[in-house]
């Protein structure tokens, strides 16, 4: 239900942060359209007008690009995140961090909070590793293509057509390594989204237990705790996640160095423009992770 919600919101992230493209010569159907390039290139396009130019152009199925990879990865990382997190948090952090946390925590509440930080993080690296990047390697290959979604013609000269098929070109053309691309700013994004998510999630869910004077919450303040702890990590992690995009959607060529690394001179923020581009998605990946 949660992907299927939010997809849409996904596709405008990647494309928004793939806007760069818009610059390189070429045809083919990862580029812009000319029409949009030359609008793109002076005036920046926000969330809401980037949806607009995707149905306008390529269909309203168009934003769903991409949700077979996420269907397909959706339930092994979940399961994924919530056992390693309960393991990390219940039996590792007390065996190795145990000694270090209690020493530096001042009671038994600064423990938790500290055990639930580390085991978050463990859990987001975990799942980075075995399911995260391979999947979201293929969706956004997937999401990159500008072919309409209402024309046959188009629809049959696409090059990648669902998770299986795009995993498989990948791994044929590229290597079985290119499904991992972008896997450390992938582990660096989902170790913090997991660690201020189960941490900033814990942190109210105890405030509004005092508040409250209840024991046990109900379903819609879960659900309200729950989105604004997803919105946190977005804010900090957000130039990861444009690093991480631009470098899972690249081909890599043989004997060719990849354009895109992760300390890419272009990515590096030194001027108010570059700043610009790694947070100019910011708005639809806190919806996205809200959800």
């Amino acid at each position: 239900m949660e992907s299927s919600v939010c997809h849409p919101l996904d596709t405008i992230k990647t494309r928004m942060q793939l806007r760069r493209s818009a610059t390189q010569k070429g045809r083919s159907s990862f580029l812009e359209p000319d029409a949009y390039k030359k609008h793109a290139r002076t005036n920046p396009v926000g969330p809401i007008n980037t949806a607009k130019r995707i149905v306008e152009r390529e269909g309203f199925g168009s934003l769903y690009k991409g949700l077979t990879a996420v269907y397909t990865g959706i339930v092994p990382k979940m399961a994924l995140r919530f056992v390693s997190f309960e393991y990390y948090r219940d039996t590792l952090v007390p065996d190795i961090f145990g000694l270090m946390l209690s020493s530096s925590a001042n009671n038994c509440s600064d423990y938790k909070t500290a055990a639930t930080f580390i085991a978050g993080l463990l859990a987001g690296v975990t799942e980075a590793i075995l399911v995260v990047t391979p999947s979201e390697t293929c969706k956004i290959r997937i999401q990159a293509q500008y072919h309409s979604m209402m024309d046959p013609n188009q629809m049959a000269k696409r090059k990648y057509s669902n998770v299986f098929d795009t995993a498989k070109i990948i791994a044929e053309e590229e290597g079985i390594r290119a499904l991992w691309a972008g896997i450390v700013p992938t582990m660096l994004r989902q170790g913090c989204n997991q660690a201020i998510n189960f941490t900033a999630y814990q942190a109210f869910k105890s405030t509004l237990r005092e508040v409250t004077g209840v024991e046990e919450l109900v379903p819609w303040q879960h659900l309200l705790l729950g989105g604004l702890s997803g919105g946190f990590g977005p804010t900090i992690n957000n130039p990861l996640d444009v690093v991480k995009t631009r470098m899972q959607r690249q081909v890599k060529r043989q004997g060719l160095t990849p354009q895109v690394s992760l300390f890419e001179e272009k990515l590096v923020p030194t001027h108010t423009c570059c700043i610009y581009v790694l947070y100019v998605n910011l708005s639809s990946l806190f919806l996205s992770n809200s959800c």
